[in-house]
């Protein structure tokens, strides 16, 4: 009897040990700051899509492209002219894209071009 008991204080106290441990580097990697001195390289995959010319393409490669690939645009669904104003208008708004007021409808009215439906 006396054997178990050693056993289980035994494993109650090596599963302890590996919690707290485990916490502890836990914080360590959340209290470290970054280290600026670093360098991260990552390669993305190439894009498969790009915009075609024609009016808006320019400012749609310049405003666009700062977040996210063309590719990104094609894998939506098909969107009438008020859906992609709708969705370049939510860049702006909700996700901090840099467009001026001015620039919305060119853009979205060069989407349903690339990707649109009437």
């Amino acid at each position: 009897m006396r054997n178990t008991s050693i056993l289980g204080a035994a494993a109650c106290a090596a599963i302890a040990a590996a919690a707290l441990a485990g916490s502890a580097v836990r914080a360590a990697a959340v209290a470290a700051p970054p280290n600026p001195n670093v360098t991260v390289s990552v390669t993305l995959p190439a894009e498969r899509q790009l915009f075609k010319d024609g009016a808006g393409a320019d400012l749609a490669r310049a405003k666009c492209q700062i977040c996210h690939s063309s590719d990104y645009v094609f894998t939506q669904p098909p969107m009438t002219r008020a859906q992609w104003l709708a969705e370049v208008t939510k860049m702006k708004n909700v996700y901090g894209a840099p467009l001026e007021e001015s620039q919305l409808e060119p853009i979205a009215a060069y989407l349903v071009t690339q990707n649109g439906k009437e």
